[in-house]
């Protein structure tokens, strides 16, 4: 694509944003600074290139190159491969595979398509070929909610692609694309092939667009982590008042080489464009204003945002009470708020360790889903309301009675030995000790529990900050093991 002379300041802007904090921004999941998460990279890219090569050489099969990057990421928190479009799109996609009798399949389908691709239009026709093929299983599922998610695909292609080269492939993180949107720069389409193609020319222009504006030699992860700055400053001033500053010391990475010499000894290796392509950027003198790029500073003070949140499930108190832009941007999208409140608890519960079945409810209202612990033999069969001012549980409590007898005889005759019913929303009013109660008695669940939106984001947060947080009795199920009201504070008092 073609930048405008807005795009090209805005992208400027960026840059210098990010050059002003020292291009040291400390990332929030490591406390590593971009300098030493990049050096980290480096030294863990050949472990993984290694597991990748005995895949595609045929010396390893599909689960067992699945085992090695789950725990090569679980010990270094570098690309965020364990989350949802990453190792959990991997599980999914193995399992769905297995149970529908397909390894073969996709052990064949992996083979084709994890090798880096010759040029973005292999990358485009990669991505199709992958996306048939989760077709197929969602075709043949028999529970739609833990089939593998086709938006996973560019990202966890394109992990493969860049461990293999790093500086040919940019990863296609959901933050940086939410950012170019926001700043107006790029902005994806419904198919999912073409957007990597767009995306990953775009990203090669920028580096162009910099070099010459900037005068200096960039790579993609500058650049990713440029946006990445930009992102978490634009998000922590919107929820709340920036934090006082704190001091980001300069640290001395493991290379004692500027920023930008890092592995001067690598050329730098540029996407291959197409027959005749040039840069879309002009060279000439005077086609835009020339920016002044500022010098990175030594020591700097930089505002950070703390939160683990990811930003798929980070909406769910705007969802919860009806704010009215949001529901604004579903209805544009074509889903009501209700629906994507629900989607959104499936990826929470996912996130948590959770596996999800859906629910049919037929024309009448019930339980959204279930959330299933296999290992400890409990299930949570939960359902969420949209409301404004605080949801009383006594309004409906008749209506929930036979749905939750339903599902709960179910997951009983499939050995889960404790169920839960968990009703979510963005806050609750009046008295409802009597409807839980009720509850409790009549459909013989283990316990009833109101729980605050916020109070399962401030769950996660714990969780991804901790991954040694279990499902089971010493961690979270124990958290469960009381009826009525679950807040924020309350698992915050929990954790201490």
């Amino acid at each position: 694509m073609k930048l405008t002379d807005k795009q090209s300041d805005q992208v400027i802007a960026i840059w210098n944003t990010y050059v002003e904090s020292g291009a040291k921004y400390v990332y929030p999941a490591t406390g590593y600074s971009h300098m030493v998460l990049d050096q980290h990279r480096l030294e863990v890219i050949p472990e993984v290139k290694k597991y990748i090569d005995k895949f595609i050489n045929g010396s390893s099969t599909v689960e067992e190159l699945r085992v090695h990057i789950d725990e090569i990421n679980k010990k270094n928190l570098l690309w965020g491969f364990q989350g949802l479009n990453g190792q959990t799109f991997f599980n999914a996609i193995a399992k769905s595979s297995l149970e529908m009798n397909l390894q073969n399949e996709l052990t064949n389908l992996f083979k084709e398509t994890m090798p880096t691709p010759v040029n973005t239009d292999f990358a485009v026709n990669n991505i199709r070929t992958f996306s048939k093929f989760v077709l197929t299983l969602a075709r043949g599922a028999s529970d739609l909610l833990n089939v593998p998610r086709s938006g996973a695909i560019p990202y966890f292609l394109s992990y493969f692609w860049q461990i293999q080269k790093p500086e040919g492939w940019p990863m296609y993180y959901t933050s940086m694309v939410g950012e170019l949107n926001e700043q107006g720069i790029w902005s994806p389409a419904g198919d999912i092939a073409l957007n990597y193609g767009e995306f990953c020319e775009l990203n090669f222009d920028l580096l162009d667009l910099i070099d010459i504006r900037a005068n200096r030699k960039i790579k993609l992860w500058d650049l990713e982590h440029a946006f990445y700055h930009t992102a978490i400053l634009r998000d922590s001033q919107a929820v709340r008042e920036p934090p006082a500053p704190a001091e980001v010391p300069v640290e001395k990475p493991v290379v004692a080489a500027p920023r930008h010499n890092l592995r001067e000894d690598t050329p730098t290796v540029r996407m291959p464009r197409k027959s005749g392509q040039t840069t879309h950027i002009e060279k000439k003198t005077g086609h835009a204003p020339r920016v002044e790029v500022k010098p990175i500073k030594e020591e700097v003070k930089v505002p950070y945002s703390e939160s683990f949140i990811p930003p798929v499930v980070a909406t769910l108190p705007a969802l919860a009470v009806n704010d009215p832009q949001v529901a604004a941007q579903c209805a544009a999208a074509g889903k009501t708020i209700e629906k994507v409140l629900e989607e959104r608890l499936g990826d929470l519960f996912r996130m948590l360790g959770y596996e999800i079945r859906s629910i049919e409810r037929g024309s009448g209202r019930g339980p959204i889903g279930i959330a299933t612990c296999n290992e400890h033999h409990y299930a949570i069969i939960y359902d969420a309301r949209v409301s404004r001012q605080g949801y009383a549980l006594e309004s409906e409590a008749e209506q929930m009675r036979d749905p939750i007898i339903k599902n709960g005889d179910r997951l009983y005759k499939q050995n889960f030995r404790t169920i839960y019913y968990m009703m979510i929303s963005s806050g609750f009013s009046g008295d409802n000790d009597s409807a839980t109660r009720s509850l409790k008695i009549e459909t013989g669940v283990n316990e009833v529990i109101l729980a605050e939106v916020k109070a399962l984001l401030q769950l996660l947060d714990h969780k991804l900050r901790e991954p040694t947080i279990t499902l089971g009795p010493k961690h979270i199920q124990k958290l469960l093991a009381a009826s009525g009201l679950l807040t924020a504070d309350a698992v915050q008092e929990f954790f201490k």
